[in-house]
């Protein structure tokens, strides 16, 4: 079953420099949820662990955009969203770690690469991110946890689907 994060989720865990969309934006439409998250300085990271066996990043590519890395687990490899034309809610990133039937907990950190510049530099942002846990059904439970931070909290999320509509419900 798959499961969308927002960049907007407690479950994702943002280093300082990372800014949330301007309000005046133009082109909130098009993001997910009408919200992104950018970083301003090199190196801003933001992770989460799930328990799965898929996961992929969303974000904007464009003539203009920075490169980036990705660590899943214990690899990291060096990516871009450099594109000719600009193009909202892309695949940064993404990852099957094995048959469906098999999930386990993985790590995943994207770390901003912004040649230097920062704000001045190239643009990059994170829009959502989409993970699968594996199963066919909805689970009774599934367990997000922070990584930068000891795990102080469990969410429980709880998914239905009913006439047509997917019902979530949030359990702490």
């Amino acid at each position: 079953m798959n499961f969308t994060l927002d960049d907007t989720s407690p479950d994702l865990a943002y280093s300082p420099g990372w800014a949330v969309q301007s309000p005046t934006d133009p082109s909130l439409s098009r993001f997910f949820q009408g919200t992104y998250h950018t970083p301003q300085i090199d190196g801003a990271t933001v992770n989460f662990t799930f328990t799965g066996n898929a996961v992929a990043l969303y974000g904007t590519t464009g003539p203009t955009h920075a490169n980036f890395s990705v660590q899943f687990d214990s690899s990291i490899i060096n990516l871009s969203a450099y594109t000719p034309q600009q193009q909202y809610q892309q695949v940064l990133f993404q990852r099957t770690f094995g048959p469906s039937s098999q999930t386990s907990q993985h790590f995943i950190q994207l770390t901003a690469v912004l040649d230097g510049q920062g704000v001045l530099g190239r643009w990059l942002d994170l829009d959502y991110v989409l993970f699968t846990d594996g199963s066919a059904a909805p689970p009774a439970r599934t367990f997000l946890q922070r990584a930068l931070r000891p795990p102080v909290r469990h969410l429980g999320l709880r998914v239905a689907i009913a006439g047509g509509f997917c019902i979530e419900s949030i359990f702490i």
